[in-house]
Order: C-alpha cells, then sequence, then structure tokens
C-alpha cells in the first residue's frame, strides 16, 4: 500500500506588524472562502459604520465582498487585538464553525513537523478542514491509541527518558513501561494534554496496548476494525483532485519554463488521468522534470500499454505503473548513479542515517549529499531533516529496488547481494571492529538483520560474539529487547542451517534469561556483568576477562572478579523473570500448559502504590489482563487451568475489614454473577475464606470456595457468565486445616483436627459426590526408643502434623509431613475400606526423610513422580517417588528467597517465586538426566538441605567464623566443635582462593573468634557465669553474680601470643543479659574495642569506673533527634562528646539555630525524607548521615553530595572514609562510589551476595571479602594486566 507524506504549509517567518498583518490576511482569506451571504451580519457585528451597500454594489463574488469588507475594516481600526474581535463577531453572527477552522488553521496544528520547500507543498483541503476539526475536538474528549510490539517498547522506554520517569531498566515489559507512562500523565495534570501521534501502524491487535495517551492521532496505511470501533476514523484520499494534481506539476514547471505549462495543460492533464492521479504517480512524474510534447506523448503511450483490464487489484495496478515510470527516471541517470541508487533497496523502510548510506556507496558526506539531493530532484527519495542527514524511501521505491535487472538472477539472490554490499561497506567504515561504528540510530538496530540476510556465518557470529558491540548496543537502547530479537532470530537460522555456532549465541541468551532480575543495564559494565554471572570455566567468562585485561592495559576501566566462594556458586535454576514490585503476601497463580499457553496471574503496586492485577503470557510476556484497584488491598489471586478466567480476593468496600472473592473473564474483564442466587442458604453468602480452580476441566470450569470459618466446602460450575451452585457441599464440626484438588485430577482432599488428638482426611469424587478415602491418622508422632514413630497425645511433646497430600498416579499412598519429617502411607484395598487407622499406625508409615527445618509447603508433579519440599527461605528437596518408594531426591539451596513451589503442568520444572528481594521466579529443570539426583539409601534417615564442596562443615557444628585481608591475604578462621569428643578445633583458610591453610585444636571453651585487618593473629574469646557469697559491697543483697571473660591472643600458625581474663560482676540478684556484638582493632594504640550487650553489669573498677556520658529522651514520633560525633580530632581514648538535639527535625530555621546552615540542612533534608531518627559523622570534610538501623541516608565529600533513598546498609565504617572508593551494598549488588565526586565507578553483582553482613578490604581497595550470612565468605579481586 502507499504510504502517505503529510507536510504542514509554513510559510517563512516575520516580525513585529508585518507578521501580524501577514496571519490576519491570511484568517482573512479563510473567511471570504467559507462565509458566503452572511458576510452581511459579519460586518454588522465587526462595525455598524461599514457602508454594506457600498461593498454590496462593487461585485457578485461573496468572498470578494467579504475580503473587501474585512480590510476596510482592519484599515479603520487597526488594533492588535483584532483577531480576538474578528473571533468574537463570528460567534455573535453565528459563524462559529468559521471561527474554528480560523483559529486551527492559524494556531497551525502541524507546527511540529519539518518545514517543507514551496515545490513539495500541496495541501488537500477538504481531508485537513475534516482532520482539524477532529483536533480541535480532542480539546474536549479524550482519546486512546496503540502502536507497536519490539520497536513500539523500545520508542516507549526511550520517550520515558526524556520525561524522566523511572522504569525498571531491563526487565519491565511493554505493559509495564506503558504503565509508567499512564500513571505520569495522571499524576502530572499538566503534561495531560500533549497530544501523541502514532505513525503507520501495522498490527490492529495492537490498539489497546497505548491507553496511556488521553489525546492521540493514530495514522495507519491499513483501515483496522478496531480503529474504526474505538475512535474516530478518517481515511485519507487515494489520488488528488484535479486542482491539486495540476498544482502539484505547476510548481515543479515554474522551476523551468511556466510557458510550457500552460502550452502543455491539457497533455499533461490527459497522462494524469491515464494514472488515476495516485499521489505516488504523480509525485515520480514530477521527478521526470518533462519538457516537450514528446516527453509527454511518450509517457502517455508508455502508460497506456498497461492493461488494466486485467484482473488485478487497484494497489497492484498502482504498483505496474510507478514501476514504469521508476524504469523510465532511473535510465535518465548515469551508469553509476543508477548503480548506487538501486543499492539503497538494501535498507529498512525507515528513517536511514546518512552515515549508512556513506557505508553502502563507501563515499564521504560531500559526494552522499550531492547524490542524494540529485535523487531527491528527481523525487526517488525523501529527505527526513532539514539538515539533511536523515532520508526514506517510499515502500514502492525500496520494492522496486529489489528487484534485479537481470531476469536470469533471482530475487533472493540479488537481495542477498544487496546485504553483502552494506555489511561491507560496514566492516570497512568500523575498520573491522564492529563496535566502532558510530550510533547513527539504524546501524546498531538493524546490522544482524541484513547480516542474517547475507547468510554469512561467520558474519553473524563475529557481531553477536563482540561483547563490546553488545554492551554498545545495550548502552543505546538502554534494554534488552532489541539485543534479545537479535540472538533469538540468529539461533533460529543457525539451527535452521546445522551450524554449531548456534551454541554459544544460546549460551548468551540463556545467560541473559537466567539473570535477567540481576541486570540494570542504565548502571552495570556488560563485561563487568558476563564476569559476575558466568561460569569461570566458559567459553564467555575467558572472552570477557581477555577483553577486561586488555583494556586494563590501556587504563580504561578496572574490573572485578570473584576468586573464592565457600558454597558451591553453582545457580541451578535455567530461566528467571522479573514480576515486578508485589506485595508478600500475593502468590502468582499459573494456568496450566494442557489447555493453553501457560500465563501467570500475580499482583504489582505502581507508582501510584495502587494494586494493579496482571495476567501475562510465560514466554512471550505479552500481557493478558490488567486491572487497576485504586485504594484496596488484594490478598490472593486464582486463574483457571485454561487461562480465561481469574479469581481475587480482594477487600469489600461495603463492610470494614471483610475480604471477597471476585472472578472476571480474562478477554473482557466481564465479572462472572457469583453467589447471587437467592435460593442459596444464608450461611452460603458470608465471606470466603479460600477459592479454588479445578485443575481438569470437563465441560465447565469447576471452583471449590470454603467459608471464612472453614467449616464447610461448596462446589460450584461455571456456565457462560455465571457461577452457579451445583449443592455438592460438605459440612464438617471442626475448622478445615486445607482442603484442595488433587494435582492434576477432579478428586478433592480435605483434612481437619478433631478433638480426640486425631486428624480427619477426607478424599471426595466431585463428579459422583462421595467417599474415596476416609482416614484417621494421628495429630502429632514422635520417635521411640525402638527409632519408630508412634502416636503422640501431647503436640507439644511430638511433630505436628502440617501437611497431606495424596497421589495415586503409580501407587496410591498418602504423604504426610509432621514437622521436620516427611513419610507415607500406602492406601491398600484393606486399609481402604477401614475408617479408622488402628494403633498400626506404626507398620503403616513409612519415614523417608528429616529434614534440617520444618517442611514449609509442598507441590506434587503433574504425573505424581516428584515431591518438592520447601525447608527453608532459600533451600528446597526435591523428592522422586517410585513404585511406592522413594527411590532419589535432589537438594537445592538458592541465593534467592523461595516464597512458594509450583510445579509447571505436565513437566518436571519447578517455578520458586521470590516475593521479598528480587520478585522474580525461577525456572527449575528437574528432568531424570539431571546430575544432582542422588539415590536415597535404605539407612539414610536425614537430609542436610546445603550441599558443601569446599568448607565440609556441618552449620549446626559450626560455632563462630571471622575473616579479614591480613597482609593483602584473605584469612578466614572457624570454630568447629569436634563430633567425637566436643573439643574446639580452629580452622584456618588463607589465601585468594581460600584454600584450608591448617587446623589446630583448642584447649578451652570459647564462645567467639574475631580477625583484624591490622592484627597478624586471631582474637579468641570466651565467658563463664560464676557466683560468689562474699560480699564485698554491702550495698548488695545476697550473692554477687559474675561473668568471666577471656581472651586469647593466636598467630595463624595455632600458637598462643598472650592471654588475658576479665571480670564483670553484676548489678542485680541475676546474671542478666549478656552478650558480644563485634569486636574492632585500633593499630595506632594497639587497643582491641569490644562492644558488649551487658543489662546488669558493672565493667571497670574504682579506679576506672564506667561514666555514663549522657542521656538524651526525645519522643521519635513527635520531634525526632538530631545526633552528631566528629571524628576530625579523635585521637586514642579522646572520643569527643555526643552532640545531639532532640527537637522538631521539620523546622528548618531551628535546627539551623541549633546546628548551624550546613549541618542544619542536612538533616532537614533528612526529615523531608522521614528519617527523623539521624545520626552525623564527620571526619574532615567528609559527612555520613545513617540512622539507628545503621542504613546510609546521606554521604557528602569535597562538597559532592549524594543521597540513597532505597536505605543501603553501612557494612564496615572504614569504608566510609577511604582516599578511593566508597562502598555500599545493594541487592545482590557491591557498589563504588568515588569517594570525591561520589559518582557511581563500579558494580559487582552476584546472586551469592544476596545477604550481605559486611565487607572489608585492602588499603588500596583491590581486594574485597564478603561476609555472608550466616558463616560465608566471597573474595572479589581486581583484575591484573
Amino acid at each position: 500500500m502507499a504510504q502517505t507524506f503529510l507536510h504542514s504549509h509554513r510559510s517563512p517567518p516575520q516580525k513585529g506588524h508585518d507578521k501580524r498583518r501577514h496571519n490576519l490576511q491570511k484568517c482573512f482569506d479563510i473567511i471570504a472562502d467559507e462565509i458566503g451571504c452572511h458576510w452581511i451580519k459579519l460586518a454588522t457585528a465587526l462595525d455598524h459604520k461599514i457602508d454594506i451597500k457600498a461593498i454590496n454594489n462593487t461585485c457578485n463574488d461573496n468572498g470578494k465582498k467579504a475580503k473587501l469588507c474585512l480590510d476596510n475594516w482592519y484599515r479603520q481600526c487597526h488594533f492588535d487585538n483584532a483577531l480576538e474581535v474578528l473571533m468574537k463577531a463570528l460567534g455573535d453572527c453565528g459563524c462559529s464553525e468559521i471561527a474554528l477552522e480560523v483559529k486551527m488553521r492559524n494556531t497551525d496544528p502541524l507546527r511540529g513537523v519539518p518545514f517543507a520547500p514551496a515545490e513539495h507543498r500541496i495541501e488537500q483541503r477538504e481531508f485537513f478542514r475534516h482532520l482539524r476539526k477532529k483536533l480541535q475536538e480532542l480539546d474536549r474528549v479524550s482519546s486512546e491509541g496503540d502502536i507497536g510490539e519490539d520497536e513500539l517498547y523500545c520508542k516507549l522506554r526511550q520517550l520515558c527518558q526524556e520525561l524522566h520517569i523511572i522504569c525498571r531498566p531491563l526487565h519491565a515489559t511493554l505493559a509495564d513501561v506503558v504503565s509508567h507512562l499512564k500513571d505520569f500523565i495522571q499524576a502530572n495534570q499538566n503534561r495531560s494534554n500533549i497530544l501523541f501521534v502514532f505513525d503507520d501502524i501495522y498490527n490492529d491487535r495492537q490498539y489497546e496496548i497505548l491507553q496511556f495517551a488521553r489525546k492521540s492521532i493514530a495514522i495507519s496505511r491499513f483501515l483496522h476494525s478496531r480503529a474504526q470501533l474505538s475512535r474516530y476514523c478518517m481515511a485519507m484520499p487515494n489520488s488528488f483532485t484535479s486542482s491539486e494534481t495540476s498544482q502539484v506539476i505547476a510548481e515543479v514547471y515554474r522551476q523551468y519554463r511556466e510557458k510550457f505549462y500552460r502550452r502543455d495543460k491539457e497533455l499533461i492533464a490527459q497522462a494524469i488521468e491515464t494514472c488515476s492521479r495516485r499521489q505516488i504517480i504523480i509525485s515520480l512524474i514530477s521527478g521526470l522534470h518533462l519538457e516537450t510534447i514528446d516527453n509527454w506523448q511518450h509517457l502517455i503511450e508508455a502508460l497506456k500499454l498497461h492493461d488494466q483490464s486485467l484482473n488485478t487489484s487497484q494497489d497492484d495496478q498502482i504498483k505496474t505503473l510507478a514501476f514504469k515510470i521508476l524504469d523510465w527516471s532511473t535510465t535518465n541517470l548515469n551508469v553509476k548513479t543508477r548503480e548506487l541508487f538501486r543499492y539503497l533497496g538494501v535498507f529498512k523502510r525507515v528513517n536511514i542515517h546518512i552515515s549508512s548510506i556513506m557505508s553502502l556507496w563507501q563515499k564521504d558526506e560531500s559526494n552522499v549529499v550531492l547524490l542524494l539531493l540529485e535523487l531527491k530532484h528527481r523525487s526517488l527519495i525523501q529527505n527526513a531533516d532539514e539538515g539533511n542527514r536523515y532520508w526514506i524511501l517510499h515502500d514502492l521505491v525500496v520494492e522496486y529496488l529489489q528487484k534485479p535487472n537481470d531476469s536470469t538472477v533471482s530475487t533472493q539472490s540479488y537481495v542477498r547481494i544487496l546485504h553483502q554490499k552494506l555489511i561491507s561497506g560496514y566492516l570497512l567504515q568500523c575498520r573491522g571492529d564492529w563496535h566502532l561504528h558510530i550510533d547513527d540510530s539504524y546501524y546498531y538496530q538493524y546490522l544482524v538483520y541484513h547480516a542474517i540476510q547475507t547468510e554469512n556465518v561467520s558474519t553473524i557470529t563475529g557481531i553477536l560474539l563482540n561483547f563490546k558491540w553488545l554492551a554498545n548496543k545495550i548502552d543505546m537502547f538502554k534494554n534488552f529487547c532489541h539485543l534479545r530479537i537479535d540472538l533469538t532470530n540468529s539461533i533460529r537460522y543457525l539451527t535452521r542451517r546445522r551450524q554449531k555456532e548456534a551454541q554459544k549465541l544460546t549460551d548468551l541468551l540463556n545467560l541473559f534469561d537466567q539473570y535477567e532480575p540481576y541486570i540494570d543495564v542504565s548502571k552495570m559494565n556488560l563485561i563487568q556483568f558476563f564476569l559476575n554471572y558466568s561460569s569461570n570455566d566458559s567459553w564467555i567468562f575467558k572472552q570477557a576477562m581477555t577483553i577486561a585485561q586488555e583494556e586494563i592495559k590501556r587504563s580504561e576501566n578496572h574490573y572485578w572478579v570473584m576468586n573464592a566462594y565457600l558454597e558451591n556458586p553453582g545457580h541451578p535454576w535455567i530461566e528467571s523473570k522479573a514480576l515486578g514490585i508485589c506485595a508478600d503476601s500475593i502468590i502468582p497463580a499459573y494456568s496450566s500448559t494442557r489447555y493453553s499457553t501457560m500465563s501467570i496471574a500475580c499482583n504489582k503496586v505502581d507508582a501510584n502504590q495502587d494494586c494493579n492485577i496482571i495476567v501475562q503470557e510465560y514466554q512471550a510476556e505479552k500481557v493478558l489482563f490488567k486491572l487497576k484497584v485504586s485504594g484496596r488491598l488484594i490478598k490472593a489471586v486464582r486463574i483457571s487451568p485454561d487461562g480465561k478466567l481469574i479469581a481475587i480476593q480482594i477487600e469489600s468496600q461495603i463492610e470494614k475489614n471483610a475480604w471477597i472473592w471476585e472472578v472476571l473473564r480474562i478477554d473482557t474483564g466481564e465479572v462472572l454473577d457469583f453467589r447471587n442466587d437467592k435460593r442459596l442458604p444464608t450461611e452460603w453468602g458470608n465471606d470466603l475464606h479460600d477459592l479454588v480452580f479445578c485443575p481438569v476441566i470437563a465441560s465447565n470450569n469447576i471452583l471449590m470456595t470454603t467459608n471464612e470459618n472453614r467449616k464447610k466446602t461448596n462446589i460450584w460450575e461455571i456456565q457462560d457468565n455465571r457461577i452457579i451452585a451445583t449443592w455438592k457441599s460438605n459440612f464438617t464440626p471442626y475448622p478445615i486445616q486445607h482442603a484442595c484438588f488433587i494435582t492434576d485430577d477432579n478428586k478433592l482432599l480435605l483434612w481437619y483436627r478433631n478433638a480426640y488428638k486425631r486428624c480427619r482426611v477426607e478424599i471426595w469424587s466431585i463428579d459422583g459426590w462421595h467417599y474415596c478415602l476416609m482416614l484417621l491418622i494421628p495429630s502429632a508422632i514422635t520417635r521411640s526408643s525402638k527409632n519408630k514413630f508412634v502416636a503422640c497425645d501431647n503436640e507439644s511433646d511430638g511433630s505436628v502434623l502440617n501437611h497431606v497430600h495424596y497421589i495415586h498416579k503409580c501407587d496410591p499412598i498418602l504423604i504426610l509431613a509432621y514437622g521436620k519429617h516427611l513419610g507415607f502411607i500406602s492406601i491398600t484395598k484393606n486399609l481402604a475400606k477401614i475408617p479408622y487407622l488402628p494403633e498400626t499406625f506404626t507398620d503403616c508409615f513409612h519415614h523417608i526423610m528429616a529434614s534440617t527445618h520444618p517442611i514449609e509447603n509442598i507441590s506434587i508433579s503433574d504425573d505424581h513422580r516428584l515431591i518438592a519440599l520447601q525447608l527453608d527461605i532459600r533451600a528446597f528437596v526435591v523428592i522422586r517417588v517410585d513404585s511406592n518408594t522413594a527411590d532419589c531426591y535432589i537438594s537445592i539451596t538458592t541465593p534467592h528467597i523461595i516464597n512458594h513451589l509450583s510445579f509447571i503442568s505436565e513437566t518436571h520444572h519447578v517455578l520458586a517465586y521470590d516475593a521479598d528481594e528480587t520478585h522474580s521466579i525461577y525456572r527449575y529443570n528437574l528432568q531424570a538426566g539431571n546430575p544432582n539426583w542422588r539415590p536415597i539409601e535404605s539407612n539414610l534417615k536425614y537430609l542436610t538441605t546445603l550441599q558443601n564442596k569446599k568448607r565440609r562443615v556441618d552449620p549446626e557444628k559450626l560455632f563462630g567464623s571471622s575473616y579479614a585481608i591480613i597482609n593483602n591475604t584473605p584469612v578466614v578462621v572457624q570454630m568447629i566443635e569436634c563430633t567425637l569428643d566436643g573439643r574446639l578445633q580452629l580452622q584456618i583458610l588463607q589465601g585468594e582462593k581460600l584454600d584450608q591453610h591448617g587446623d589446630y585444636n583448642l584447649d578451652r571453651k570459647f564462645n567467639l573468634c574475631y580477625l583484624h585487618n591490622d592484627l597478624d593473629g586471631i582474637v579468641l574469646l570466651g565467658w563463664s557465669q560464676y557466683q560468689s557469697t562474699n560480699h564485698v559491697n554491702r550495698n548488695l543483697r545476697g550473692s554477687h553474680y559474675y561473668y568471666i571473660l577471656t581472651m586469647q591472643l593466636k598467630d595463624l600458625k595455632g600458637n598462643t601470643i598472650k592471654s588475658m581474663t576479665i571480670t564483670l560482676k553484676a548489678f542485680e540478684d541475676n546474671y542478666g543479659n549478656f552478650g558480644i556484638l563485634s569486636s574492632y582493632y585500633r593499630k595506632s594504640d594497639h587497643t582491641l574495642i569490644l562492644v558488649i550487650v551487658q543489662t546488669h553489669y558493672q565493667i571497670g573498677n574504682d579506679r576506672h569506673p564506667t561514666e555514663l556520658r549522657k542521656i538524651c529522651p526525645y519522643n521519635q514520633k513527635e520531634k525526632g533527634i538530631a545526633c552528631k560525633i566528629d571524628l576530625s580530632t579523635a585521637k586514642g581514648n579522646n572520643i569527643q562528646p555526643l552532640m545531639s538535639s532532640p527537637c522538631q527535625m521539620g523546622d528548618r530555621k531551628l535546627l539551623h539555630d541549633v546546628w548551624g546552615m550546613q549541618d542544619g540542612n542536612m538533616f532537614a533534608d533528612c526529615a523531608q525524607r522521614h528519617q527523623f531518627e539521624c545520626i552525623l559523622l564527620q571526619k574532615g570534610k567528609e559527612y555520613l548521615m545513617i540512622n539507628p538501623e545503621n542504613q546510609i541516608l546521606m554521604k557528602q565529600s569535597n562538597g559532592n553530595q549524594s543521597i540513597f533513598n532505597d536505605r543501603r546498609s553501612l557494612n564496615k565504617a572504614d569504608n566510609c572514609w577511604s582516599s578511593r572508593y566508597f562502598i555500599e551494598v545493594g541487592l545482590q549488588q557491591i557498589q563504588m562510589y568515588s569517594n570525591t565526586t561520589l559518582k557511581l565507578c563500579h558494580i559487582i553483582g552476584s546472586p551469592n551476595i544476596s545477604s550481605i553482613a559486611s565487607i572489608k578490604c585492602n588499603q588500596e581497595q583491590t581486594l574485597l571479602m564478603c561476609h555472608i550470612q550466616p558463616h560465608e565468605y566471597t573474595v572479589f579481586k581486581v583484575i591484573n594486566s
């Protein structure tokens, strides 16, 4: 289809009175053309002194009369507000539409369009008059618009950056970006009148996406049905009118010989009629510059040769005409210019930067511009900007250029040659390094597309395996969207060609997919990302290391690499997807892959803190449903197995503190009629505790509800737009602990505790609504002296039943989780007939495993072969069941938090959801071929969830650990209790790889160990209680209570250097609380400082008593407190007293009076961010503001200030005052700022550092050690050249 180019008619700029008069004369012309006989009313409304009779006698043309009237009126009045007076007069005389036309024409609604030269200017008056009216209506009526897919996503991300809207850098979906834009426009009323123009929409399915635009114009070359339904639709005329056609040709001829035009006017008209006055044809004809009768007659004959009687569409006829004219036009070019013009067919039909044309033609800019202007003169190409930097080809011209001249050459071969020509030009322009080409908004976006068209494998891989090119592309678009498309298309092509290079590109794509939530393209260096997240033995890591070393040699950058990690650093998930910020209590719901592609239903919170319910496809991440719930909380979501319905547990608007369930259709958003049947009993109208969809769909969807008191379940059937009761109900005398459908079945399982220390388990068939199984099992169990499990009457003395599941695809068994113990009961035919499980439970219960933590939740795979158990917030175990036996297991420790586990239907893939840190879903592949599966031996009754490959220390036997960088060498010391004799052992790990250096036995009991960077030794601390009846102090009653604190200093070889003891005496008649929080070593005076928690103990003696320095009472909510410590003059024990101000933190003037201008402003700025407890630390010209939770609020150095709004933790005070970097920790990231400019310099990220407790570094800050809670350590080191 032909593409229409619209130009605004704009005159050269004028100044002062001349410009006003010129604009007014244009308005007079418009009025004269439109007003007709109403000019008399206008004259009367303007000035009753106008001689209407004299004007009426001058001529018979009402337009001329109106123009004469207006000219006379302006000459007589001649005032500055003439236009306003004229608009009012038009309204008074009933000509408001003309006034509207004048206003729109005068304000130039297309003023953003570049200035068009006179020879290219043509106005289709009727169409633009209609368009202007619709533009005026947009001032009163909001409209919706949409475009796009991948390119739309990128354009909208760029728009967000221009509007300073903060989006999540990489993993924000198209729907997220649109939501950000919509929230921004709603929150900024001054931006609500922005007119968005969406040009060239191809896909009608995308019209509903861009709902953020309140006023919009959508331009498309296709007449989409949705466009007709959702917006006012105007069709651009396909042809010029006769006068418009003549005007186009006349404008061209005026440049040459106007007399030829007058002489040949009839001949020209005949030629124009032959081509149906189509715009593209007229434009191409005007570019021929025909000056003689012979030329025109030749053209007419050529056009007549085209047989329009053929059974072809009108578009095909126009295409054939256009190609004939292009043939004629290109034959008039010299051979070299014609060849270069034909090369332009290689480009995509978008704006092309001149640098890409220079690469294709291999010419300098001046020669390229001259050639392009010549082609423009012949209407073969158009410039897209005034500076001749961007050019664009019409669709038909591109299609023409992609046809080979030689009929023996196929179109595919010819187009491949064109792409090879462009790629060769690009390679020559960037001197063999793909990343050196300039960013011209075309090269990085379409280079891989052109490379694939060349069908050259080395070219494709050479581009996509160039990490610097990848970094440039990601940095240019500030997202991963375009690169993902390039990788996917390239992998598809290489796989089809069976090229082994596809594996490398797959590795790259998998790495990006696996760590998507950890990518921050706005800050993170891509080479550093590869060093952080790729495996050390992978080709990605090795190539990134080579690039890093080369850049370090040139002093271009610094890079860090993880040298040691005590636990296995591998990450077993194969994919991760960020869902955005979600409420912690909302667990995503997943549809089944049996009925459609899997969809995810989840909750998101937008910038206005409003809840949004989102349903999106899992793979494509296409948003299928979005519901904004302003001011209401969301408690839970469910999605039907076919992905057509969503159920939402939402806060009631009628009853306070009540929750209701609403069921909606995902495709239409329609709310289904639910529980409104008047025949239902009264108790059915109560609030519902839970709602669950049946995983198996027969004819209709079925769901189950549990009442608020959890004593009744109901089965409902969904028919059309209603949810009707099936009257299949179940009443229980006690609250139901859990009711659910059996995985991949239409059976219902429920269980509850009775008053007799028993639990009743019931399994119901939905179809016949009858019992399939009913059992009574113990509510709690305990291990007997014979190492068997027996029923326990007292729940506090045993393990309580937490989970019950039923699997039957192999042999029917009942899975039971008692606290930390997992086991099963085989459901034999005889057992199924017995309603009460007798005391033979011990013989029926088969123990599978005992975990280190209580079992949090259980998920069953569809084939009932795998059982996933969450044992900890960062660990889960999957057990495989085969023929009534648990034969093997896999244990997985995750760096991310686990809030919920769920199997993907019909697969052995587990989805783990992290709602606290990354707000992401992690997919784990647990297929049988996974090498981490381990057999469960018959005598194995204990599984630990942590598989330690280096430390080999059970966490329960590890008493304490510490770390330091001593003489530029990382050291870790661990105190381990020996399992045989209970003695303590000191284990020392040393070096950049933290290799084991030695094991030493300790001669006495110690509680803690400490290492310090400046102390070449190990500090061991132990304490014991002691009671004495010797009344030294008569003021104390009864016995004296003491703690004896023992300190010992050892070297790294285990030799004792020094020992000492300290006695702590109680003030009260009990031991009170005692503990050591931390230890510090001051090298200047060789002093060891202990931070002790003590509530009732006297530290010191009569010569050096403990002194309370200052009491600072304050009210946190009403006033807050401001504290300051100046470390500049602190030497040894001369600690400056704490300065504090329990004053109103929000009162800036009062803070200025107390603290002075500079410090007062710092406290006031923190108060504006609702931080009312602030501690200001000063050391020279450096300032650090923290709160009592040890979170950084502000850092200032040499006049530069950085505000931390995301509450980063202060890990080590030493890192705050270094001369090189200021280090702080974010979510699984270490961020290093220049300590002089406070600009972000480096980001070190890894899922392995999700819970950093502290960081230590050497003096040069080239070596970092991270303490990861509770006793894990990581070493990062700057890469050397």
